[in-house]
């Protein structure tokens, strides 16, 4: 599932992005596989992209709103939906979820890939996505936390009232689908535009009333155990749409004429910092009231029927929030999220100018890229390859050049990998002959697979977060064409732990060298241990909140034992010529020379609880079941 994290945008990460915001967004992308996007700030001399959101060009403005009897409230505004605080946010989608056009568009490009990626999933799985029904998705990089993409019926240009009366129905099923789905997810409010109007050329005064009153149907009598929504938020830019929005509720709802001036409330703009007027409450009749004090807000609470006062401040709160400048990070997971913001924390809470960046591409830099680094002036770069580890020291005069020098070769870094990467890519296609296809399955915790793995890794103090199965056919075919080069017809389940960055190279292209080295490696080659407790020996992690674990099948061929002073597997003492296809670099130790010798299976990621480590790391395990359990010492 996806994670959204929002980091309050202080001087230092705004001083990034004004200058090194491509940088940044590049490195989040390859390290991690998260989206970066501001939030609420113009950075100079740039127009609004998918990843840089300025304030809205339209001031948010509340023209309306009422309390039902059943104390839901609705109300209207003049508003920017991409930019809308709100739980939910509904899109005007088409059958196929093709967000082409209109405000589809607007929504799919401000929530960044991810948006055009699930839906075009959804199609490959359902086909298309029938009028009158509706989806909920992840908002992507929208300041929200669902879309719900809902098609209402498209009627031809200049449409008959025959066509009209045909569509009808159509429409009112697909409100009532959005109001199904707010209230199956525990939404707590929805933003609603003129769903039908526009582009698929329904009349703009006939769909108004039929939204209002279909929301005043569906929620006018309501018993209380129900999770609906507390607040419907019709929104729409432009002013003939909000007027006839106005119009209809005025219709709809009937409120006293001595009290319709009440509905005329004063415009609420919502700038940063801005305070939130506040009127009292008027009776208006027939149960409806009048209120200037709420604003949408991002309570998702499952009482239906808040107090007024309480709902006010909880929303206005959150409009504050949101008003103010922040980063989003979009990531596939919370992992993830977690990964990028520790690194880019590192990166900026460092106490001294010196910084040292540990990555083993380094040793792949080319002469224009040292050539690069050192035309840099007032910067001390020290590139040291220690016991197999590859870093780069960077020292300035300042924190702040420290920081853009690193961003600088941590970018570097990432274009180097994508483009090693690649050429693999390419070597793996040609060799395996087929086309290249990765996945990653996230196992459910209730399977045995995640079972056995959660109890195995528990007994050192691991618990697990998520496993993975990986699925990669032409890497599993040149594994089973080196089985047979080698003439061995088994292998051995065997683990590697990784930085959190290789995890999805290793799941495209296998293990390489460059991955992950152990702490003191003696031998040239890709490391495995035999089990887990080996494998948290070998690649000793200090603080990390989590860990990544690759589970992998592996033939070692025919193995040479390790002896001091010689990185490479010896000759055959009776074939000198024949070289051994991997070496037994100590106890449940194994180093292989072709990635090709390794398939990943699984990618394991937990979380380590240091007391229970600390106290089972030298235990043993007497259980006779578990001898040839893989995963056991």
């Amino acid at each position: 599932m996806a994670s959204k994290l929002e980091i309050p945008l202080h001087e230092e990460i705004f001083t990034i992005m004004r200058q090194h915001g491509a940088n940044l967004g590049n490195i989040l992308d390859t390290k991690f596989r998260c989206v970066a996007a501001v939030w609420g700030v113009r950075l100079e001399n740039q127009s609004s992209t998918p990843y840089q959101r300025g304030p809205s060009t339209i001031s948010a403005e509340k023209r309306l709103e009422i309390i039902m009897p059943s104390g839901v409230k609705v109300s209207v505004w003049k508003a920017d939906l991409t930019t809308f605080p709100t739980v939910a946010v509904v899109n005007a989608a088409n059958e196929k979820l093709q967000h082409y056009g209109g405000l589809a568009r607007a929504l799919s490009t401000a929530g960044g890939p991810q948006i055009q990626k699930e839906s075009d999933d959804y199609i490959k799985k359902y086909v298309k996505l029938e009028t009158g029904e509706a989806v909920v998705f992840d908002a992507g990089l929208l300041p929200c936390k669902k879309i719900i993409h809902a098609v209402g019926p498209e009627l031809p240009y200049k449409p008959t009232k025959n066509d009209v009366s045909k569509a009808r129905p159509f429409l009112k099923k697909t409100i009532l689908s959005i109001f199904d789905k707010v209230e199956k997810h525990g939404l707590g409010n929805v933003a609603i535009p003129a769903i039908s109007s526009g582009l698929f050329n329904y009349p703009l005064p006939e769909c108004a009333h039929i939204i209002v009153s279909t929301v005043k149907q569906y929620y006018e009598c309501l018993s209380p155990r129900r999770r609906v929504a507390q607040e419907i938020f019709l929104v729409n830019h432009d002013e003939p749409t909000v007027q006839a929005m106005e119009t209809a509720c005025h219709q709809i709802f009937r409120p006293q004429r001595n009290h319709e001036k009440a509905f005329k409330e004063e415009k609420v703009n919502i700038r940063k910092g801005s305070q939130h007027l506040s009127s009292p409450h008027k009776g208006l009749g027939l149960g409806v009231k009048c209120s200037l004090k709420h604003s949408p807000g991002q309570s998702s609470g499952s009482q239906p029927h808040p107090t007024p006062e309480a709902s006010g401040r909880k929303a206005d709160s959150y409009i504050r929030r949101a008003s103010t400048p922040h980063l989003i990070l979009l990531g596939p997971s919370d992992e993830s999220t977690h990964e990028a913001e520790k690194w880019l924390n590192r990166l900026l809470s460092m106490q001294s100018h010196t910084i040292t960046i540990y990555n083993n591409f380094i040793s792949h830099f080319r002469m224009e890229d040292h050539l690069r680094l050192g035309s840099s002036k007032g910067l001390l770069m020290k590139k040291y390859l220690i016991q197999g580890h590859a870093s780069i020291e960077i020292t300035s005069k300042t924190k702040e050049e420290t920081v853009f020098a690193a961003l600088e070769v941590e970018a570097m870094l990432c274009k180097i990998q994508k483009e090693f990467i690649s050429e693999e890519e390419g070597d793996l296609q040609m060799l395996s002959q087929t086309e290249l296809s990765c996945k990653r399955e996230t196992i459910e915790k209730s399977s045995k697979e995640f079972l056995d793995r959660s109890a195995a890794f528990g007994i050192y103090g691991l618990r697990v977060m998520k496993v993975e199965k990986l699925e990669n056919n032409p890497l599993k075919l040149m594994f089973n064409l080196k089985k047979k080069q080698l003439g061995s017809s088994s292998s051995r389940t065997i683990f590697q732990c990784i930085p959190a960055q290789f995890c999805e190279m290793i799941s495209r292209i296998g293990f390489q060298a460059e991955c992950s080295p152990p702490e003191d490696p003696k031998n040239v080659g890709i490391y495995f241990a035999g089990n887990v407790k080996k494998a948290l020996e070998m690649w000793k992690k200090g603080n990390e909140e989590y860990l990544y674990f690759v589970e992998a099948e592996v033939v070692t061929g025919k193995s040479a034992s390790d002896y001091p002073g010689n990185p490479m597997p010896r000759p055959a003492e009776k074939e000198p010529k024949f070289i051994h296809d991997s070496v037994d670099a100590g106890p449940d130790v194994s180093v292989i020379l072709s990635g090709y010798q390794a398939l990943p299976m699984y990618i394991i990621i937990c979380k380590m609880d240091p007391i229970i480590h600390n106290r089972r790391q030298d235990c043993t395990i007497r259980d006779s079941r578990r001898q040839n359990y893989p995963y056991a010492v």
